[in-house]
Parts: C-alpha cells; sequence; structure tokens
C-alpha cells in the first residue's frame, strides 16, 4: 500500500469518526461527490464499523473455533482410552481443520449478510425520508444578481448538497437569524451524513415558534434521531408531531412509531 491509499484511508476514518472539520472536512466532501469509488470505500468502512460496534461478541469467533478445535481433540482421545499413531493424529487434525473451515467460512458469510443488510432502524430512515422541497424558482435568475443564498439553493435543487451545505454554512454565519437557511443547511446535512451538525440546526429552527418550518424541522429531527439509534430522543420527538393540533406530519409520526414497536 503507497503513501497516497494510507493518507486516503487515515481520512476516510478521520470523516466517519467526525474528526474531520473546516477546509479539511469540506475538501473531503468534495472528493466524495467527484469520486464514486472513494464514496463506496467511505459507505463499506463505515458499514464494518458500525457492524462491529454491534456485533462486538463475534469478534471472538476465531479464538472459540480454535479452543473448540483443541479441546475437542483432547476429549477424544480420553474417551477412546487409546494411544493414537502419528498419522492418526494428523488425519484427526486435518478432519476438524476441515469443519473449523466450513464453520468459518459460514461465519463470514453470516457476517458479510449483516454488514451489506441495513438495521432496521437505517431502512426506516430510508424509507421515511425525503428531501424537502424548498419550491425555490431560481434558475431563471441572471447569476450576476444571485446572493449566497440563491446560489446555495440552486445547488440544493440540484441535488448538490455538498455545495448547498458549504454555502449555507456560510450564510447562517454572516447571518445567525436566517431561519430558513438553518433549515435547508440542516437538510443538506442529513444529506451528507452529518447528522450531528443538521441536529444543531434543525433544533435552532424548533426554538423559533414563529417560524413556518418549525414543524417539518421537528420531523426531519426525529428522522436524524433514528438515523444515530437515538431511539429515545426520536420517540419523545415523534409524540410531541403526534400531540400536536393539526401538524401535517401527524400520521406519518403515527406509522414510523408504530414500526419502531
Amino acid at each position: 500500500m503507497n503513501k497516497e491509499d494510507i493518507n486516503k484511508y487515515e481520512l476516510i476514518e478521520k470523516f466517519n469518526s467526525g474528526e474531520l472539520t473546516g477546509t479539511e472536512l469540506s475538501e473531503f466532501l468534495q472528493r466524495i461527490k467527484d469520486d464514486p469509488e472513494l464514496a463506496f470505500e467511505v459507505e463499506f468502512s463505515r458499514k464494518i464499523d458500525n457492524f462491529f460496534i454491534k456485533n462486538k461478541d463475534k469478534i471472538e469467533l476465531r479464538e472459540q473455533l480454535e479452543q473448540i478445535y483443541e479441546t475437542t481433540i483432547l476429549a477424544k482421545k480420553k474417551s477412546m482410552f487409546v494411544k493414537f499413531n502419528k498419522q492418526t493424529i494428523i488425519n484427526l487434525k486435518k478432519t476438524y481443520k476441515i469443519a473449523a473451515c466450513i464453520i468459518l467460512l459460514l461465519a463470514l458469510g453470516i457476517s458479510i449478510f449483516f454488514i451489506f443488510r441495513p438495521s432496521k432502524n437505517e431502512r426506516l430512515y430510508s424509507e421515511y425520508f425525503k428531501v424537502y422541497d424548498s419550491g425555490y424558482t431560481v434558475r431563471g435568475i441572471d447569476m450576476s444578481v444571485k446572493d449566497k443564498f440563491h446560489i446555495a439553493m440552486d445547488a440544493y435543487d440540484n441535488n448538490d448538497f455538498v455545495n448547498s451545505s458549504i454555502l449555507l454554512k456560510e450564510v447562517c454565519k454572516s447571518e445567525p437569524d436566517n431561519i430558513e437557511a438553518l433549515f435547508y443547511k440542516g437538510i443538506s446535512e442529513m444529506k451528507n451524513k452529518s447528522f450531528d451538525d443538521a441536529i444543531l440546526s434543525l433544533n435552532t429552527v424548533v426554538e423559533d415558534s414563529t417560524t413556518l418550518f418549525r414543524e417539518s424541522a421537528v420531523w426531519y429531527l426525529a428522522l436524524c434521531y433514528l438515523e444515530k439509534n437515538d431511539l429515545l430522543n426520536t420517540k419523545i420527538t415523534l409524540h410531541k408531531i403526534i400531540d400536536a393540533p393539526n401538524d401535517s406530519y401527524k400520521k406519518q409520526a403515527a406509522f414510523l412509531l408504530k414500526d419502531l414497536e
């Protein structure tokens, strides 16, 4: 493995662990957008990390098999009360090694299945998450008269969530009270799998009781918690939607809550 590959995998690990920030994060997100192979490697690495976090007990499988192999031979020796010759022992070892290999192959197949099979929460997130339709018509505006927010929304409407996130972050920095920019920044961060950043943005929107985006922000906040496997906050947020009068997400929230039970 050359130095470039090592640097790439170090960046992937830092990205998936949330260590990348600022310019380094922006540049890496752009690389993911431009390089489908890198995007696949990032997602593959994330799934492997999640699998081993959720299945720590399976890591000891190899050691357990080796122990079973050794103890089985000893038990076999004691039960038979015979003295094996060298060839017999070799044949017995081969038999158990073949059996162990078969078990390992089966275990590997099961592991691969669970690695690539999304968790229940991930499947529900994919089922319920839909990108919020901005309803903007900024494409016909002359680029020379577009401000940064409109350029960001142009990227958003073109599904370029990497650039929409970067631009909206700049808008929010210069206009911290721009609730609309915060809302669309939250959705963009969700598409970029930056759920902690999305939660920060959406929580700020939810705290503003006067904004028209509050209702939608609460729904997307519940989905963020779902993707992060924070079931307590997911259910609390869904109940807030269900208990709110005339909430347009009431039916979806009820269905999702039922699916989680």
